[in-house]
């Protein structure tokens, strides 16, 4: 049973004692007190758990040392696993909540809320230093807005985001820690966002920039299957495969919920497997099942046209 009114925040760290000092300050600015911290630490020496120990002595932060480093997946399901508030949030260890009632709008439109499960906002974007990020995220919606309701279509593949939504600003009811549980175990927030939008839930969105989101190389890492790290902006292959293991898994595990998902959710999914990996994108047709075989002839025209306009890019770019 989960405590009604309690956040828990969960903070999976490794080896930046700095940055998640900065993170654990903001967090105790909250004016909404009713939280517990929740730190799983990967770190491969004694720095962060000293410098917790001697700096924080709020009994809401509850600093765990694994005694092997776990992965970056296996840190954030452990943290997951000391959930036991109403609430819960996903935040890495160098992000930084620049709004003092970050908790407060959210956990107050959530509380209004009942049938909500969800609340996002704006994020900063900033650079590893804590400057501004040239590249800022963008929204349909202006920076000033309050928190409103609004539809999760942006989650949906077949869509054009109306709004940045982005999982690290959100505030999320412990109903769903299962599937968010679920979607680590792929190494990404996309299986819980694609639930989220295929069921066609209602969520709540807060139009300020609530956090800053730190630009790290390990925004883009993802497990390699193996137990190590690989950087899916470089490994196309993996990303394939990750991609169609969220989306298979989701559909068996969730047959009957997923009501918004059809044929052009697959079409949208076969052009991403196109663009990461070219024509093996359709040796997963078997796993793509509602495609049919007038269409699959389609989109071989489109990637041997996708392909060709991408080498010739590749080609212009150098010469």
């Amino acid at each position: 049973m989960y405590e009604k009114g309690k956040v828990s925040i969960c903070v999976p760290t490794y080896n930046r004692p700095k940055l998640i000092c900065e993170l654990l300050d903001s967090i105790l600015a909250q004016t909404y007190k009713n939280f517990k911290v929740i730190i799983t630490d990967n770190s491969d020496n004694t720095s962060t758990k000293e410098l917790i120990e001697s700096k924080y002595k709020d009994r809401r932060i509850r600093y765990l040392k694994n005694e092997k480093n776990l992965g970056m997946d296996g840190n954030t399901l452990k943290s997951l696993s000391y959930v036991d508030g109403e609430y819960f949030t996903f935040t890495p260890d160098d992000d930084i909540w620049i709004d003092s009632k970050k908790l407060e709008k959210q956990v107050s439109i959530l509380d209004q809320n009942r049938d909500l499960n969800c609340c996002f906002s704006n994020a900063l974007h900033v650079n590893f230093d804590g400057s501004k990020h040239i590249t800022q995220f963008s929204t349909g919606w202006g920076d000033n807005l309050l928190c409103r309701v609004t539809d999760s279509s942006s989650f949906l593949l077949t869509n054009k985001p109306k709004e940045f939504v982005c999982i690290l600003t959100a505030l999320i009811r412990s109903d769903l820690l299962q599937i968010f549980q679920e979607s680590w175990e792929y190494g990404s927030e996309e299986y819980f966002m694609w639930y989220i939008g295929g069921t066609g839930q209602k969520i709540g969105f807060c139009g300020q920039n609530l956090i800053a989101i730190r630009d790290s190389v390990h925004n883009w890492q993802i497990s390699d299957g193996h137990g190590g790290l690989v950087n899916y902006k470089f490994d196309n292959q993996r990303r394939a495969r990750q991609l169609i293991e969220i989306y298979s898994n989701l559909i068996k595990n969730y047959p009957d919920e997923l009501k918004l998902f059809g044929s052009n959710t697959e079409r949208k999914i076969l052009i991403l497997l196109i663009e990461h990996v070219g024509f093996q994108a359709f040796s997963y047709k078997n796993q793509l099942p509602k495609i049919g075989h007038i269409s699959y002839a389609i989109y071989y025209i489109y990637a041997y046209q996708y392909l060709i306009k991408r080498r010739f890019l590749q080609w212009k770019k150098f010469q």
